[in-house]
């Protein structure tokens, strides 16, 4: 993981140095009132790809391998606090990238990368939906994984492969991203994708096998509404072996 914070460090710092030698190269005229951009433009280019690789690199695939790795009745919330910040700092690049096509062509939102990104955008909203709809109304009537819960995972396992190829798309689309960058960038997503695919699979795998009422075990341990955390604070619950155990 710290290499991969290293990386990104990195492409900014590149990127960085390469803006300003574009500045001192145009001189003061993105400062002024021509029809340049302004001076300030490529940090946020710079900004917008550091905040979107981070989301769709590290924190979306994070959160959703400790919703597959965990047990804790706590794992929900863990989940959600995740997926909440990431969309907060997503939503912070997808800002930078409509005020990038405002003030310039080059980055127009009918090319291919923001279109996907908007689209990316706009299903995250939905699947923040589906998460809510299912945890704190379906789960509570039917006390197991519905259909919205499947749609749910799956719709949030295309959007990070989708996410981290159009982080590729997106490097290839700047001007100030060289070849290196755009492969370093696919090593370190793909490595990252291939392991995120190979611990979901494996934990899917092992629950197939264990059956259907181990699967709504895992479930209930780890919905955990507001009622069911104040009648379950001094309680007992089942542990990962399948045991009981005190909660403290």
């Amino acid at each position: 993981m710290s290499r991969t914070h290293l990386f990104f460090t990195q492409l900014a710092l590149r990127a960085s140095l390469s803006s300003a030698q574009d500045g001192d190269a145009d001189g003061d005229g993105g400062s002024g009132g021509g029809d340049g951009p302004p001076a300030y433009f490529h940090k946020i280019v710079v900004a917008h790809a550091v905040l979107a690789s981070l989301s769709w690199v590290i924190f979306f695939p994070l959160g959703a391998v400790l919703m597959r790795t965990m047990s804790s009745p706590n794992t929900i919330w863990v989940h959600a606090a995740i997926r909440g910040f990431t969309t907060i700092v997503f939503t912070a690049a997808v800002g930078m990238g409509i005020w990038m096509a405002r003030v310039t062509h080059t980055h127009s939102l009918n090319t291919y990368h923001p279109i996907i990104g908007l689209v990316i955008f706009s299903a995250i909203w939905l699947q923040i939906l589906m998460a809510l709809v299912h945890h704190f109304v379906l789960f509570k009537k039917h006390q197991r994984r519905t259909t919205l819960a499947v749609a749910h995972m799956w719709l949030g396992r295309v959007l990070i492969t989708v996410g981290m190829v159009n982080g590729g798309l997106g490097l290839k689309l700047s001007w100030n991203a060289g070849r290196g960058d755009c492969i370093a960038y696919g090593v370190v997503s793909g490595v990252i994708w291939l392991a995120y695919v190979c611990l979901i699979s494996y934990f899917e795998i092992r629950a197939a096998r264990e059956g259907p009422q181990h699967r709504g075990v895992l479930e209930k341990r780890r919905v955990l509404n507001a009622s069911d955390r104040s009648e379950n604070d001094r309680g007992s619950y089942e542990s990962p072996g399948g045991h009981s155990a005190t909660r403290v």
